[in-house]
């Protein structure tokens, strides 16, 4: 190991060049990705069945479906269906959306004789206004809608809504139209706290929100908290900057191999960065740590760093190989995500051990 650190120093400007280039090559990978969870993409996606669902998807249409629960006291008055008339139609409207099913669609059904009768249950209610009574409880007591379009205590109701068949629409399309949904609704008039959206389309949307969060807040965070956790253990300002520098160009270089091996960052993905940066900053803390103790005895700033690169280093190194065969048997599970998430992870805890080993000790070598 204490050859290895020699190796490092005498070619530092060489290596400072050489990681550079790869950062720089990282960052303009990152800039290819895009946030996207696709849910049979992510568990189903080698499955043997898999092929044989996404052709029975496009045989007999989506199974991405959205249910809107609407509180309504009164359900079929001419102003309640007048509103909903409203949304429906600019629902219909949407492009992802295939069809859309609603209270004003369900139909009562009667046989007569030699005759069957179809009337609509709203068309009713509005020629017959002095009935709605009676027809909002044949309306909860019709088999085909009665607890599904129409809730038992009938003041709730659902509208369906149906999109088109595309395994290969982006994900990150669908908290976009989640919240267009939402306000149609508010724009028809509908109190925000009546509605109550569900489905797939509606979970893809929650975890889409879920990794912008982790990507975008969660890793400043628990970067902030290891900055202050290192300031506070050292109180010395360059042990802060070194144990960010080398974090944030491990991030870097992990989140680039996930990119290239898939450029949708899903809600896994997304937690990567934070693990990297903790994995990282053990290893420049160790290093930082043993550098100052060498150089507290009394040790030359040259012997000191070769010190205490080959000793922690060493242990580094024994402990990082365990934590990322660890996590690249994540690989092994057959799922989509999980095997992706174990190279990334495996990847990142190499990457990090790498550049704390190479990068820590030059820049011991340039600091005062």
């Amino acid at each position: 190991m204490t050859a290895a650190v020699r190796f490092f120093l005498r070619y530092r400007w060489l290596i400072l060049l050489a990681m550079a280039v790869i950062t720089a090559a990282s960052g303009a990978m990152l800039s290819q990705a895009v946030f996207a969870s696709s849910m049979t993409r992510m568990f189903l996606g080698e499955h043997p069945g898999y092929p044989k669902y996404v052709k029975r998807v496009a045989e007999f249409g989506s199974d991405e479906i959205v249910v809107i629960g609407v509180a309504d006291a009164a359900l079929l008055s001419p102003a309640s269906q007048k509103q909903l008339k409203r949304a429906v139609k600019k629902i219909a409207a949407l492009e992802p959306v295939l069809q859309v099913r609603s209270l004003l669609d369900a139909q009562q059904i009667k046989g007569e004789e030699d005759r069957l009768d179809i009337s609509p249950y709203a068309r009713q209610a509005l020629r017959h206004p002095e009935q709605s009574a009676q027809i909002l409880r044949d309306l909860q007591q019709d088999p085909l809608v009665g607890g599904l379009l129409v809730a038992d205590d009938g003041k709730h109701h659902c509208v369906v809504v149906e999109l088109q068949a595309d395994i290969d629409r982006h994900a990150e399309d669908i908290p976009a139209l989640i919240e267009e949904l939402n306000r149609i609704f508010v724009d028809a008039g509908y109190a925000a706290d009546a509605l109550h959206i569900v489905g797939l389309p509606v979970s893809v949307a929650s975890i889409i929100d879920q990794t912008h969060f982790n990507f975008g807040r969660l890793t400043p965070i628990v970067l902030l908290v290891l900055l202050i956790a290192v300031w506070v253990m050292f109180r010395r300002l360059w042990p802060v900057a070194i144990s960010a520098l080398v974090a944030l160009v491990s991030v870097a270089w992990t989140m680039g191999f996930a990119v290239l091996l898939d450029r949708q960052i899903s809600v896994m993905t997304a937690m990567v960065p934070a693990v990297i940066l903790i994995i990282s900053f053990s290893d420049v803390i160790h290093l930082c740590s043993a550098y100052l103790l060498e150089l507290g005895r009394g040790v030359s700033k040259e012997e000191a760093i070769l010190k205490s690169g080959a000793d922690v280093g060493r242990a580094c190194f024994f402990t990082s190989i365990t934590t990322c065969l660890g996590f690249m048997s994540l690989s092994l599970v057959p799922t989509p995500i999980f095997r992706v998430l174990g190279l990334v992870l495996g990847f990142g805890a190499a990457s990090a051990l790498l550049i704390a080993l190479t990068l820590t000790p030059i820049l011991f070598r340039l600091l005062p």
